[in-house]
């Protein structure tokens, strides 16, 4: 399980945290999430093309990413 304690929770889904999420574009995979977009734009880089960068709440227990935001500039 991923360390979200730095993450602050989503007020609307007990349990889940807020922040930005990184997601391979091609399976829709979530890779991993950040407290910050320049944190979340950093590992984009790393990982490099074929993966996004999504403002959207991490559920832990499940380790699902849900975001309805448009993709955010890469």
């Amino acid at each position: 399980m991923k360390d979200v304690s730095h993450l602050p929770p989503d007020p609307e889904n007990p349990g889940a945290v807020v922040g930005y999420g990184v997601v391979h574009d091609a399976s829709k995979a979530f890779v991993s999430i950040f407290a910050t977009w320049p944190e979340a734009k950093e590992e984009i880089k790393l990982l490099g093309a074929g993966h996004s960068g999504h403002h959207g709440s991490y559920c832990p227990k499940d380790d699902k990413f849900s975001y309805l935001l448009p993709l955010i500039q890469r």
